[in-house]
């Protein structure tokens, strides 16, 4: 066993004792999702790049487990946290991309009367496309590769633009590759999404309009796809978001900027720690938010898991991080 894998062991087990011991501190956890689909087997068909394989019974089973540990859910809420009780255990849920598979979440938001924020790149409600990554794995498994293997690729493309991503797909697996045919993989249109918007406990975030890796972009790069989404989700639901998702995590102090300066004052990264109270403890307000992933192990969610991840950070996890 490797000296990483005894620190990390070491470290859950600390912050578990530490937790029953003095119990969980007041926070609020950001949880990231992107599709979700009606039960496990439906996956098998490979039509999306898998990340976290969710179900409907999973996302139920997710809230279920975070009301029991005495969370109270939120939506979008103004800088400062002024709405939150700084003496509460906070979760917000993330949907990421804009899925048309996302209306399966709908019952449970409903059931459980839990509001959700859901972050969708405008350009995908017109174009008609899949996601390059979601193309690459379904053709990339039909001829039997791993997952590893195509979790490597999909790490060397993303160094490219998205011109030239598409063009390898193209050129690897036809004209066609990117067309979406099948709800399961494909997005929502305008008319769907305006329908799914209008939910009472559906909120929408700017993820940008073409999903491009923005620190791959220049400054008016990063600019026009913030503001071209902005435009869109203005024109189309009469109001523009102030929450915003980057794209693959990816940020800096530009690309910060350029979202404040659009009007959105929260942002949320995919860095997988805890939001201390005060949220607004950055130069830039509540612009780098923290997100956890919630961890998976034989397509199934692992909540054991992805509890101890985000209990206490110990020193443990600091020196190997």
């Amino acid at each position: 066993m490797s000296v990483k894998s005894i620190l990390n062991i070491a470290d859950n087990i600390a912050s578990n004792v530490y937790v029953k011991m003095f119990g969980e501190r007041p926070a609020l956890n950001t949880f990231l999702f992107h599709a979700c689909l009606e039960r496990a087997s439906d996956y098998k068909h490979n039509l999306l790049y898998p990340q976290e394989r969710l179900t409907v019974a999973d996302f139920r089973h997710f809230i279920d487990f975070f009301l029991e540990q005495g969370y109270e859910f939120t939506g979008p809420f103004a800088p400062g946290s002024e709405a939150l009780d700084r003496g509460k255990k906070y979760g917000l849920i993330t949907f990421d991309d804009g899925y048309y598979n996302n209306v399966h979440l709908l019952p449970v938001l409903e059931e459980y009367k839990v509001p959700a924020l859901f972050f969708v790149p405008t350009d995908y409600l017109y174009n008609g496309k899949l996601f390059w990554s979601d193309a690459l794995y379904y053709f990339r498994k039909q001829s039997g590769q791993t997952d590893e293997a195509v979790l490597k690729e999909v790490m060397y493309l993303k160094g490219l633009r998205l011109k030239d991503i598409e063009a390898y797909i193209h050129t690897n697996f036809g004209a066609g590759a990117l067309e979406a045919k099948q709800d399961a993989n494909r997005f929502m249109t305008e008319q769907e999404f305006v329908q799914f918007a209008q939910h009472p406990f559906v909120h929408i975030g700017n993820h940008t309009h073409t999903h491009e890796v923005l620190t791959n972009l220049s400054a008016a790069e990063v600019q026009q796809e913030f503001l071209s989404a902005q435009n869109i989700l203005q024109q189309v639901l009469g109001k523009a978001p102030e929450w915003v998702s980057y794209p693959n995590g990816s940020f800096n102090e530009q690309i910060v900027d350029a979202a404040s300066k659009l009007g959105m004052h929260t942002g949320i990264t995919t860095i997988m720690e805890k939001n201390p109270f005060p949220l607004n403890n950055y130069i830039n307000g509540q612009l780098l938010l923290h997100r956890f992933n919630p961890l998976v192990q034989d397509g199934k969610m692992s909540l054991n898991k992805f509890r101890s991840s985000f209990q206490l950070k110990t020193k443990l996890k600091k020196w190997i991080s």
